[in-house]
């Protein structure tokens, strides 16, 4: 049975990637690639060979770090919006001289991208006070998007005057215990959600994934809650990329005890999940068709996502009735073929 009032569904708010380089006179645009992507994490500081840009021949600076935010935004229900940001790095367009390669120089760097990461949980710390608002939610996600990345250049501005690009030893070491204090007080900030159940060919639901309390109204024996989150990033100042993935969330799918070892109802609650994943790759290919117009962009983006998640409804209501939640044993072998086929059909 698929749970409507519990399928989320992923809106991205055009806020792409803010990103500023620093240890630099100029700001840039940047074009990134998967590859050059790093995502900050406390286990793993960065090297000197991350830095595998162009050197900038014009800056004073001997090295610049290019780090900046991603977005994971999805609607938990009709009127709650989750937004996470995460802090990234960016390989090909961060830079060093041969000349700067010291130890206390590559510390200062790091300093900047930890920066960025102080930043990135201060602002998923507002999203999680945020009071939805349907009339207003891409105008007020952007207003506090940008905010932070107003807040996180200003205060990398700062780190660079003070310390000198590092070359003040006695600021240097006040900066540092000053961001390692700022990670440790927002620490509580989570970049992942264990709710979350990303679609995999290798992993099939099993009745643990089915966390949720049951629904004591509905008539069916299980619900499944699966939904859309997208990834979402400017590749030029012209051209955007979107990829839309299939989640299920754990905590808002159910089932009744009487059903729990029933193996044919399992099978009809994954294919839910399989539709979900077909329309996925639908608005995914939908977005690759996509024309750039930058003053539409939100709107055309809220557009595609709706017009996919609305079809996607009707087809996860289409299995439901037909194969009457799987009792129609014969139905249920024409969808499961036919789930089959479609994601054969629209494979990545």
């Amino acid at each position: 049975m698929k749970n409507a009032h519990l399928i989320s569904f992923i809106i991205f708010c055009g806020l792409g990637v803010a990103q500023q380089q620093k240890g630099a006179l100029t700001q840039k645009q940047v074009q990134h690639t998967t590859n050059d992507t790093l995502h900050w994490n406390k286990d793993r500081k960065l090297t000197w060979d991350d830095f595998q840009g162009i050197p900038d021949t014009t800056s004073i600076g001997g090295a610049g770090t290019v780090s900046g935010f991603i977005t994971k935004s999805k609607y938990t229900s009709d009127t709650t919006i989750s937004v996470i940001i995460s802090a990234v790095f960016y390989k090909q367009k961060s830079w060093q001289k041969t000349e700067y390669q010291t130890e206390r120089a590559l510390k200062h760097e790091q300093g900047h991208f930890d920066i960025t990461e102080v930043y990135a949980r201060k602002a998923t710390a507002a999203f999680r006070k945020y009071k939805y608002n349907k009339e207003t939610v891409n105008d007020d996600i952007n207003r506090i998007f940008n905010s932070f990345v107003k807040k996180k250049d200003k205060t990398q501005a700062l780190y660079d005057k003070e310390t000198s690009h590092h070359r003040n030893l006695k600021k240097q070491k006040e900066w540092d215990a000053k961001i390692a204090k700022w990670l440790q007080e927002c620490e509580q900030i989570q970049h992942n959600d264990s709710d979350t159940l990303h679609w995999n060919k290798d992993h099939k639901l099993t009745w643990d994934d089915f966390q949720g309390i049951p629904d004591t109204t509905s008539i069916g024996m299980a619900g499944t809650s699966s939904g859309f989150v997208t990834k979402s990033k400017y590749l030029t100042d012209s051209t955007i990329s979107v990829v839309v993935s299939a989640v299920f969330y754990k905590k808002k799918s159910w089932v009744k005890d009487s059903w729990y070892k029933a193996a044919y109802a399992l099978n009809h609650e994954q294919r839910h999940f399989d539709i979900t994943e077909v329309y996925a790759r639908k608005s995914t290919a939908a977005f690759k068709k996509y024309k750039y117009n930058k003053k539409t962009v939100n709107k055309d983006i809220d557009s595609i996502i709706n017009y996919f998640f609305h079809n996607m409804n009707e087809i996860q209501d289409m299995y439901d009735k037909e194969s009457k939640h799987s009792i129609d044993t014969f139905k249920q072998k024409e969808w499961d073929a036919k789930i089959d086929k479609w994601l054969q059909e629209c494979e990545h």
